[in-house]
């Protein structure tokens, strides 16, 4: 049960470090060096690659099996709990808000929010009349903030928030 437990924790304590642009000094620093060139390998699986063959090692050397398998088994806890975290961390939010009002919204938002927005005129299929359509990339804690501010000026908004496991640009920083 230590062993799982200790799992759990070192991979969330990892995931937040990753999360923070740090580093505990150790093999991570060899698995951010190898995702650099290879971003598509998720972090949690280089880490279980590099410490793997550390594990291995002492189990040449030391030739202590049990001590190797529970290793082994924290290694791959710890590696899916990374993976997991920093991909919940990683979560996102992609805006869209239909109005009629949205040079007003827009030119509010990018007043009073850290966030760009982008118009693209529509036509809705159902009424024949024209509208805007607002699109925003924000940041989950920021949803909140941002509802109430669309609110404030137009009530009858359509707006919809879609989860986003990815986005890169100005802003937002990518962790795998």
């Amino acid at each position: 049960m230590a062993t799982v437990f200790g799992a759990v924790l070192y991979g969330f304590g990892i995931s937040l470090t990753f999360i923070n642009h740090a580093s505990t000094g150790g093999t991570d620093i060899i698995a951010r060096l190898v995702q650099h060139s290879r971003p598509h390998f998720k972090i949690g699986n280089l880490l279980l690659c590099i410490d793997f063959c550390i594990i291995f090692s002492s189990l040449v050397v030391f030739r202590k099996v049990e001590l190797s398998l529970y290793g082994i088994m924290a290694l791959f806890i710890s590696s899916i709990v990374i993976d997991y975290f920093i991909k919940k961390l990683n979560t996102s939010k992609l805006v869209f808000v239909i109005t009629n009002k949205g040079e007003e919204i827009s030119a509010y938002l990018v007043h009073n929010s850290p966030r760009g927005v982008t118009i693209v005129d529509s036509k809705g299929a159902y009424t024949m009349h024209q509208n805007s359509v607002i699109i925003c990339a924000l940041k989950d804690k920021e949803s909140t903030d941002f509802l109430r501010r669309i609110l404030r000026i137009d009530k009858d908004a359509f707006i919809i928030f879609s989860d986003s496991s990815k986005i890169v640009g100005n802003g937002f920083k990518v962790y795998d």
